[in-house]
C-alpha cells in the first residue's frame, strides 16, 4: 500500500468513466466524470492519446460534466 499509484490516464480510468456515465443515465442524474488526463510526465503523444480516448469515451457515453481536464502526472 505504501507504493501504490494513481493512474490517471490508463485504460481502467476510461472504462470507469463510462460506467459512471452510463449508471448515472439509467438513473436520469448529471454525471461528472474525471477523464481528460494522463500520466505521462511532458505534453506528448502519450499525453494527448490518454486524454483524448478518455475524452471521447466519456462524451461517447452520455456524460454531462467533465472534471479536472489537463491534469499531467501523478507524482
Amino acid at each position: 500500500m505504501s507504493t501504490m499509484q494513481i493512474v490517471f490516464g490508463g485504460p481502467v480510468a476510461a472504462l470507469f468513466g463510462v460506467a459512471m456515465a452510463e449508471v448515472g443515465k439509467s438513473y436520469g442524474l448529471p454525471v461528472y466524470i474525471n477523464v481528460g488526463l494522463t500520466d505521462a510526465k511532458l505534453v506528448d503523444a502519450q499525453a494527448g492519446l490518454e486524454a483524448g480516448i478518455t475524452l471521447a469515451l466519456g462524451a461517447a457515453a452520455g456524460a454531462d460534466i467533465f472534471g479536472h481536464l489537463g491534469i499531467c502526472g501523478a507524482e
